[in-house]
């Protein structure tokens, strides 16, 4: 007991030190203009070197906090570690307190857990907001994968989770050849050799299984057979596949629709799109629903495709997709079963055995339709011979395809063979990163901006240094004609001219900020109403700001550390917060209350930034009503403030020594010392009642 008691404390213990590096780290990294890894690590062995100068830090715990503290920053945070590991080939996180891992194609629980709910909320809306896509209370499910590897990501949200966010991570760490395939047991040679040769003669091939049974491991593998000299187009919902041979590569991905409900692209778009894009091969990664008909019609216009979809057998296959294409349209079932017959020409069925090993399990030629139904004629099967296997597998029957629907020959594929062949030369490489960015001290550019302060530059602490020796000798003179009041004048006018001119800069600089602030949330509306995520419209948004108002701007400033700081893993809802809080202006506080609510209940966000935008849009316009109508009293009130010393000056011109009598008696100077405090008095009145906030 007391030593679980004393792991707990420690575990305690290293979370609140986490917590106050990672604020330590964001603080240093505002000094950015665009943060690399690089940088990042240099700022966290920065963070990490001081507090061991504080106290003691093993080695073995520095090199811990290290990858922690970069993988909350850049990466998938605790999740990182499972990514990272080869064995584990899939993740699954039941709520904040619940991991679970699939190694060696066992389940088993891992011993770590999230922090909080909002640790593992804000990791799920980072992968999302990558590839642009939306997950929130009113469509609480979405389907995404890691921009690193290309993992397959599904999310599932609360109300429809009960025990909290429900993420699972598919990976696919490299891509597995047929070659491993063979070695793994999956296939037999002869049978890959033989599938290898459909492909490069162009058969249709259509890929069954079971959930989990590798079907989109085997599609990739699959394709690795299509020579280099064609175009192959691939459709997915996420992007998975990892073609790397053919250079003449387009790959598409579904779109969902934005927060208004508009833009979504669907399989089916995209299918009728690559009918246009003159391809060779047509590669479909999964058919879930009534896509299902666009892909048979484009397979019978002469496109060679491949594809997948869910099935306990390919008879049952061949049921589903008689299902799906009816879902699309309604024809006869006798129409759609010979239209399947006609575009699909080798059905290959994967599975899962007893042992958890993923096994080719049926390779079958579809011979056409006839008499009510479609001939199925199987070429190899797999057949388990004891708990040992020869190979892996025992496959059957390898006559091959025997008559080709459309008038081809299907006997030996070699005779289409010319021309045809492997390059493993150029390559491809689906997934690219950024090289790091360089520290630019001297540009302001993502440095955190303060609307309390001011710091008057040399130019214009000039300015205020000449208005004070002015003001002090027109006092002096006017009040006292005396050098002593001007020496006393001086520090006392210097201060208060110091003063009020950073006031009235910050107040400018407010002003300004606003007007800009309610531009950026116009151009803001517009990128999420294209489509974007949140955290991609802020960047997006940003360069149309560069182009608005300059890389010295206040608003791109600002936006350019706050999405500095979003790419390091914060959420939205904080970075505006804290924006609000440094700027005080109470439109951003609201849109960040507001943006939280409605990014996570599914909230019209294109709308509520355009509300925003119209809200500033009414406050600046009374605010430049009022500034209009209190612009000629400013003007009269700085003519009555100077009408005393003109009349000083006009009585002295007129009449020579008529005031002297006020300066060399000590009753003169007390009247001349209180008609000068009546006159600041009204100075500050009449400042104080044109000031109007609105």
């Amino acid at each position: 007991m007391m030593e679980l008691d004393q792991r707990t404390a420690e575990d305690v213990s290293v979370t609140a030190l986490l917590e106050q590096l990672r604020v330590e780290v964001r603080e240093t990294l505002s000094g950015f203009d665009q943060i690399g890894d690089e940088e990042l690590y240099d700022c966290i062995d920065q963070a990490i070197a001081g507090q061991a100068g504080r106290q003691y830090l093993p080695l073995g715990q520095r090199i811990e906090l290290k990858n922690r503290l970069f993988d909350s920053f850049r990466r998938l945070d605790i999740l990182q570690e499972l990514v990272d590991d080869p064995e584990v080939t899939e993740i699954m996180v039941n709520g904040k307190d619940d991991i679970f891992i699939e190694k060696s194609g066992r389940l088993e629980r891992w011993n770590h857990s999230f922090e909080r709910v909002e640790q593992l909320e804000d990791m799920i809306q980072q992968i999302v907001s990558k590839i642009n896509r939306v997950v929130n209370v009113s469509r609480p499910i979405a389907d995404a994968r890691l921009v690193e590897d290309g993992s397959r990501v599904h999310i599932v949200l609360p109300p429809i989770a009960l025990d909290g966010p429900v993420v699972t991570i598919r990976k696919f760490p490299e891509p597995i050849t047929i070659e491993r395939l063979i070695q793994y047991g999956s296939l037999t040679r002869e049978a890959a050799e033989f599938l290898g040769k459909l492909v490069r003669s162009g058969y249709n091939i259509f890929i069954s299984g079971g959930t989990g049974s590798g079907k989109t491991t085997f599609l990739n593998a699959l394709s690795s057979y299509i020579p280099e000299t064609e175009r192959v187009i691939t459709i997915e919902d996420s992007a998975e596949l990892q073609i790397t041979q053919v250079p003449n590569l387009v790959r598409l991905e579904t779109r969902g629709a934005n927060a208004e409900g508009e833009g979504a692209v669907e399989i089916s778009d995209l299918i009728r799109a690559s009918l246009r894009m003159r391809p060779n091969y047509l590669i479909v990664g999964e058919v879930r629903g009534k896509e299902c008909l666009d892909m048979l019609q484009a397979l019978n216009t002469g496109h060679f495709g491949l594809s997948t979809g869910h099935g306990n057998s390919a008879g049952d296959m061949l049921s589903r997709l008689e299902t799906m294409a009816l879902m699309a349209a309604d024809i006869p079932l006798a129409a759609v079963r010979g239209q399947i017959a006609s575009a699909i020409d080798i059905l290959v069925h994967l599975g899962r055995l007893r042992d958890r090993s993923r096994r080719v399990l049926e390779i079958t030629e579809v011979l056409g339709y006839e008499d009510g139904a479609i001939q199925l004629h199987p070429l190899y099967r797999f057949e388990e011979r004891g708990d040992v296997d020869e190979g892996g597998a025992a496959e059957t029957g390898s006559k091959g395809p025997e008559q080709d629907k459309s008038g081809r020959r299907k006997g030996q594929p070699e005779v289409v063979l010319s021309g045809s062949g492997r390059n493993s030369g150029q390559q491809v490489t689906p997934y690219k990163k950024g090289k790091a960015a360089r520290h630019r001290p001297g540009n302001p550019a993502g440095r955190i901006l303060s609307y309390d302060r001011y710091r008057l530059s040399a130019k214009e602490l000039l300015l205020v240094l000449g208005k004070s020796v002015a003001v002090s000798g027109l006092f002096s003179y006017v009040f006292y004609r005396s050098m002593a009041a001007f020496a006393l004048m001086l520090p006392v006018s210097s201060v208060f001219l110091f003063l009020r001119e950073r006031r009235q800069r910050l107040k400018k600089r407010k002003l300004l900020l606003a007007q800009q602030f309610k531009e950026a949330m116009v151009i803001l509306a517009a990128s999420l109403s294209a489509g974007y995520a949140m955290e991609n419209a802020m960047a997006v948004s940003l360069e149309e700001l560069k182009l608005l108002y300059g890389p010295d701007g206040l608003i791109v400033q600002e936006f350019s550390g706050m999405v500095q700081q979003i790419r390091t893993n914060r959420n939205v809802e904080q970075v505006l917060l804290e924006f609000a809080g440094r700027s005080g202006l109470e439109d951003v506080q609201n849109l960040a209350e507001v943006l939280g609510i409605g990014k996570r209940t599914g909230g019209d966000l294109g709308s509520i930034m355009r509300h925003t935008a119209e809200v500033i849009r009414d406050k600046m316009q009374v605010k430049e009503e009022i500034m209009t109508l209190t612009a000629s009293r400013q003007f009269e009130q700085k003519i009555m403030n100077m009408i005393p010393f003109f009349i000083v000056f006009y009585v002295e011109g007129t009449s020579p020594g008529f005031f002297d009598q006020m300066y060399r008696t000590g009753m003169g100077r007390g009247l001349m010392t209180l008609c000068l405090g009546l006159y600041l008095t009204a100075f500050w009145l009449s400042e104080r009642i044109l000031e109007i906030e609105v």
